[in-house]
Formats: structure tokens, C-alpha cells, sequence
């Protein structure tokens, strides 16, 4: 649920990036709904939606990328919540910091000026997705007692 609607804001970022013909805010979306899905297929292929009552609830709720679980070789990255949540947070960061800057520059009455801060307002709404996110994957973490 939570991973599903990080990909919608993250869609809607996308969209606004193709308006207002800004590539890093493109490149960033896209990217990010990439890990988002692949942290799920890897998390789903490697089983982390058994177990008890309260594994399939947090697959459900929060997303199954936010469960721990095992992988090795290319894949490992996906098994890493804090890191995958990391990269996340800054894959939504800068493009709203770079929109903001594109954006201060320009007159507020523009078009581009308007188009930038639309794109700006959907990265923060992405970030605060990525921000929960890592939030949670830290928390789990500590759970787990997987934080050294």
C-alpha cells in the first residue's frame, strides 16, 4: 500500500518533469520507481511475505521492500532497506533542490517559474515518502536487531 502510492506521487513528480522539460527530475522518478519495484520483486522472490500475522500485514501495509530478508550477488542492494530508503531520499532531494534553485532564478509570474515549483512540490511529496520510508527500514532494523 505504502510502496503503491510512493509510485503514484513518484508518477505525478515524473509527469510534472515532462512538462516543464526538467531531465534530472525525469531520470530521478523513473529511477526511483525502478528501486521501488525491484526492492519488492526481490523482497517477494526471496519469501519475506511468510511467517506470522505480522509479516503479511507489513508486506501489505508498509511494503515489502521494508522487510528484511536475504540475497547475495547483484540483488543485495534490494535486501538493504536503510540503503534502499537512503537512496531514495536522495534520489528525491536533489531534483527538488535543483527545481527550487531553477526556479528562485526565474521571475514567480513565469510559466517555467510556475512549472519548476509544481515539479519542487511533487519531489517534496516523494521525499516525505522516502523519508518515512527510512524511518521505518531503521526501525525495523532495530527490531530485528540488525543494527551493529
Amino acid at each position: 500500500m505504502f510502496d503503491a502510492v510512493a509510485i503514484i506521487v513518484l508518477a505525478v513528480a515524473f509527469v510534472r518533469s515532462a512538462r516543464a522539460r526538467f531531465g534530472w527530475g525525469m531520470a530521478a522518478s523513473a529511477s526511483a520507481v525502478a528501486i521501488i519495484v525491484g526492492t519488492a520483486v526481490s523482497a517477494l522472490g526471496a519469501g519475506a511475505g511468510k511467517g506470522n500475522i505480522a509479516v503479511p500485514l507489513g508486506v501489505f501495509f508498509v511494503g515489502p521492500g521494508a522487510i528484511l530478508h536475504e540475497r547475495s550477488g547483484a540483488l543485495a542492494f534490494f535486501a538493504a532497506p536503510i540503503a534502499v530508503a537512503s537512496s531514495l531520499v536522495l534520489l528525491t532531494a536533489v531534483p527538488s533542490a535543483i527545481a527550487g534553485r531553477r526556479r528562485d532564478e526565474l521571475h514567480p509570474d513565469t510559466e517555467m517559474a510556475r512549472a519548476l515549483a509544481g515539479v519542487s512540490t511533487a519531489f517534496v511529496g516523494a521525499l516525505t515518502f522516502g523519508a518515512l520510508r527510512l524511518i521505518v527500514a531503521v526501525m525495523f532494523a532495530i527490531m530485528a536487531n540488525d543494527i551493529p
